[in-house]
């Protein structure tokens, strides 16, 4: 098959030619599962982090501009961000904790 120039027509395929050496290359690697546990310990992290302070700033909201009285506002919190905190806090430790760096995670 010969080489096409520039711009030119695509190729068109034919069953009975072998492919030109120096085709397409594919560089397989190995699973690696430690980078998929990372990436889905930091989205977690992220999240947790994105949601206590969207409550934050809902409860914080509706106290300044709604009609929401503050002793509300404090029983809101209590209710909503105080577990956040927790599961934030536990995300977050997981997610460093985890990073030891020794490969035993």
């Amino acid at each position: 098959m010969a080489a096409l120039p520039p711009g030119g027509p695509p190729a068109q395929l034919d069953e009975n030619v072998p492919p030109e050496p120096g085709g397409a290359r594919f560089h397989l690697q190995p699973y690696d599962p430690r980078r998929t546990r990372e990436n889905a310990r930091r989205t977690l992290a992220v999240l947790l982090l994105v949601l206590l302070a969207g409550v934050m700033l809902l409860i914080l909201t509706a106290t300044l501009f709604g009609n929401t009285s503050v002793a509300d506002a404090e029983d809101l919190a209590t209710a909503l961000v105080t577990p956040l905190i927790g599961l934030v806090g536990a995300a977050i430790g997981f997610y460093y904790g985890g990073d030891r760096g020794d490969g035993v995670s």
